[in-house]
């Protein structure tokens, strides 16, 4: 009888440790938006109109970021084909919203879909042109 007890102890512990093996704890502090965003530089893999596919279109290419780099002063540099164009970024609702040049006549916003550690997709109207472009950055290698 001690030894099937002693049985019943030792499989109820293994049983208990392998539960406790799994994956990330879900209480597990996850990386701010700021973190996530300042993290790398991103560089442009897709541009969409709508469901069509211009990343690689001429006509729009002086309007599509090659590179972006938010940093954690709040100073942003994008890089066009035309040039760079630098200034300073902040959050909107509920960091949602990353805004470049607030307050200024060039100021521009750009919608988050989804930012996570290897993947920045955003929306934004170029005003220039007046045409909503779908973003897909990755970090840059």
């Amino acid at each position: 009888m001690k030894k099937l007890t002693f049985f019943y102890l030792f499989l109820f512990t293994i049983l208990c440790n392998l539960s406790a093996c799994g994956d990330k704890d879900e209480n597990e502090a996850q990386p701010s938006n700021t973190a996530l965003l300042t993290a790398s530089s991103w560089q442009t893999s897709k541009v969409y109109t709508g469901n069509t596919d211009i990343t690689n279109n001429p006509a729009i290419a002086d309007y599509i970021p090659q590179n972006c780099k938010f940093n954690t002063d709040n100073t942003f540099t994008i890089t066009y084909p035309r040039g760079p164009l630098s200034g300073t970024w902040k959050f909107e609702a509920d960091e949602t919203i990353i805004v470049t040049d607030p307050g200024t006549t060039d100021e521009q916003q750009f919608n988050i879909i989804e930012l996570k550690e290897n993947s920045l997709k955003v929306t934004v109207t170029n005003p220039e042109i007046n045409i909503p472009f779908q973003i897909e950055l990755i970090p840059a290698a």
